[in-house]
């Protein structure tokens, strides 16, 4: 091990008198006393505590001096002084310590923060070494309980603290090795004690706060992926692991009542750290890759489905919910292969179980919003596998047999109500988009498609491009168009990127593409007949639900084409309305390929383009007429761990016979870019 120059261990104890060479037992009652009194807290023991943690006081690393009696004290007392530092950090975070001498303690650890990570560093990992070869002369356990405890408390103290763990190697090393640390029986080390506390498991909240910002996450897994690859592979290992460890704790103690296990509670907050945990590291690309390949969606979905059997409190149930379901939105396509194993397994009948039980709970508002942000995640996961149908007609069988109580909960119950109406609502939007699908496609990448319908029949009217199958045409003569304007060139760079992302999983399918574009349509008809027709004598919502027509003399303001916008990534999102002049071209934390830009400014969002009278277009049975302008709808989407913009241009129709009009989608431009990682911070501190 390295050797630094020693400080004096010297310090001034509250009561005036001078340590020249502080014990064990004056550490623990200088630790004591600030228990006890944190008044009598002065710098002069922070000083005594940091001194006593000099890497120059390391005399040797051999093993035959590690057993010594020297050595022993001399853990010993390292060890009360990380406890007296934890212990005077979170006072500082209670702020029971005069505000005068924060600033200056945390000077203090920064300067000293290096020689604290030195020191548990050194303990841990030859004091695993002497426990595991001689008769235990150190109290490792002791050693990795209170590192964890120690380390978060410091951090705990503000981001000049984090700074340092984020630029601090071996800080980060530290953490991983108590990540990592296994017992004999393959499991993390000592993360359930016997009869142990809910807040049992430090290492968790060690991890979390790591994590809880995006240099903390980059940090962890720069390091991670810079070592050899079987580093990946047990930090991976032992992140999964955990969720069965809970599961098999949970089964065993049903089975054998008599063994001693920790409590159910401990096991249900010991599993919503872990979740919290894991929707962190699956924001890094790297890390979601490997969490793949184990496949850890089933283990937790079995798990969370296994703790309510054993916590009947519906404010557990709950606190389960709030932090299970985030932790279930998916990043990546890949894991939709799961998703119907999820709802195999009862997942949605866990949801009702979350909602029915809040009923008791009510009173407090907490709980409301636990559900709101339950109902919000189930959503999103339904966002991303809207284009699963076999997953969506599920969901159709399990509303048809709601009870009728969760109906009442309506108007009864608003906190709990509302969030299940807008998620039997988005359910049944889905359902309808979705059997729109089955005999019709809403696609023609032809920016100068003039169709006056793109309902068209899949088998017989859509053309793919063969060279890159990227584009899809709604006739030969606007396929033959688009080449010689714009695809002509791209077709060579558009099949690259079709075999690239195919082979890594990520193709967004025309389906997907038809979707969004179907769903996109039906809300902009239903915001035009809802907020821009006021010539109706009344309201008629079986007209607006269903069909979303609107009168053809609601004023569109044709002469100036108009852009909307609406992000279906966030809930509760409504179309705005955006000026021509206000776009932006907004990139994307993903390079779009150069030639998306101009097909979309050079062609897209042009007035150019004739109709061809013989492209052989049939007009749909009730949207014959003349087109009265376009109007262009961008929509936002979540796919996974990117974002996919999809620009579609809708051209209105109009049934002279019933007197309605209808905006129908023409062609539609997609961009797909990184999403920035949702920062879980504020979300966890709600809840």
């Amino acid at each position: 091990m390295p050797r630094f120059a020693g400080r004096k261990a010297t310090a001034t104890t509250p009561g005036g008198s001078s340590v020249k060479k502080d014990t064990p037992i004056r550490l623990s009652q200088l630790r004591v006393d600030i228990l006890q009194d944190p008044g009598r807290y002065d710098l002069g023991v922070l000083d005594a505590f940091i001194a006593v943690l000099d890497p120059g006081l390391i005399q040797s690393t051999d093993v035959r001096v590690l057993v010594s009696s020297d050595w022993k004290e001399q853990s010993d007392r390292a060890l009360h002084a990380l406890a007296g530092i934890a212990t005077i950090a979170s006072h500082c975070k209670a702020k029971k310590i005069f505000p005068s001498l924060v600033e200056s303690t945390v000077g203090r650890l920064v300067s000293a923060f290096q020689d604290i990570v030195y020191w548990m560093g050194y303990l841990l990992h030859f004091g695993y070494t002497i426990h595991s070869n001689t008769s235990g002369t150190v109290n490792f356990p002791s050693a990795y309980f209170s590192h964890s405890h120690t380390l978060r408390s410091i951090l705990l103290l503000g981001p000049r603290l984090d700074e340092c763990f984020q630029s601090s190697p071996s800080a980060i090393d530290l953490v991983l090795q108590l990540w990592t640390k296994q017992s004999q029986n393959g499991e993390p080390f000592a993360d359930f004690a016997l009869n142990a506390e809910p807040t049992s498991c430090p290492i968790l909240r060690l991890m979390s706060h790591c994590l809880n910002s995006q240099e903390g996450l980059a940090a962890v897994a720069d390091r991670v992926y810079s070592k050899p690859a079987r580093v990946a592979a047990v930090f991976i290992a032992m992140t999964t692991v955990r969720s069965r460890i809970v599961y098999r704790r949970l089964t065993d103690e049903a089975n054998d009542p008599h063994r001693r296990y920790a409590p159910p509670l401990t096991c249900l907050l010991y599993f919503g750290d872990l979740c919290e945990v894991i929707s962190r590291l699956v924001t890094d690309k790297r890390i979601w890759d490997n969490f793949l390949r184990v496949k850890f969606v089933n283990d937790m979905t079995t798990t969370a489905l296994t703790l309510p059997k054993h916590v009947s409190n519906p404010k557990e149930l709950l606190l389960i919910g709030a932090q299970v379901f985030p932790a279930f939105l998916v990043h990546s396509r890949g894991a939709l292969w799961n998703l119907e194993a999820m709802f195999s397994l009862g997942f949605f009948n866990f949801f009702m179980s979350l909602v029915g039980s809040s009923k008791a709970e009510l009173v407090e508002p907490k709980s409301g919003s636990q559900i709101v942000a339950i109902t919000d995640a189930l959503l999103q996961i339904l966002d991303v596998s809207a284009m699963w149908p076999r997953i969506l007609k599920r969901l159709e069988a399990h509303i048809a047999e709601t009870p009728q109580h969760m109906w009442d909960y309506v108007e009864d119950l608003p906190s709990v109500g509302l969030p299940w109406r807008r998620f039997h609502v988005t359910v049944g939007e889905r359902l309808q988009v979705d059997a729109t699908l089955n005999e019709t496609i809403v696609l023609c990448d032809n920016p100068y498609c003039r169709s006056k319908s793109i309902l068209l029949r899949t088998a017989t009217q859509s053309k793919k491009c063969s060279g890159c199958r990227s584009f899809v045409y709604c006739s030969v003569s606007c396929q033959r168009q688009d080449w010689n304007n714009f695809h002509r060139d791209e077709c060579k760079y558009a099949r690259l990127e079709h075999r690239e992302k195919k082979h890594h999983v990520e193709l967004y399918t025309h389906r997907m593409r038809a979707f969004h574009v179907a769903l996109m349509e039906r809300r902009f008809n239903l915001f035009i007949a809802r907020h821009i027709d006021r010539t109706r004598p009344e309201k008629r919502p079986e007209d607006e639900t269903k069909t979303g027509t609107f009168s053809p003399s609601t004023d569109l303001a044709t002469s100036q084409t108009k852009l909307y916008k609406f992000d279906a990534s966030q809930p509760y999102s409504r179309i705005m309305c955006v000026p021509p002049g206000d776009y932006q071209w907004r990139e994307l934390p993903v390079c779009d390929e150069p030639y998306v830009r101009r097909r979309f400014e050079e062609g897209f969002l042009q007035e150019t383009g004739e109709c061809d009278p013989n492209n052989g277009h049939p007009e749909g049975p009730d949207l014959a007429g003349e087109t009265q302008g376009d109007q262009f709808v961008e929509g936002i989407f979540s796919m996974g761990d990117k974002e996919v913009m999809v620009m579609v241009k809708m051209r209105v129709h109009t049934d002279m016979a019933a007197d309605r009009s209808k905006f129908c989608a023409a062609s539609s431009v997609v961009r797909i870019g990184r999403r920035k990682p949702k920062d879980w911070s504020q979300h966890w501190q709600t809840l």
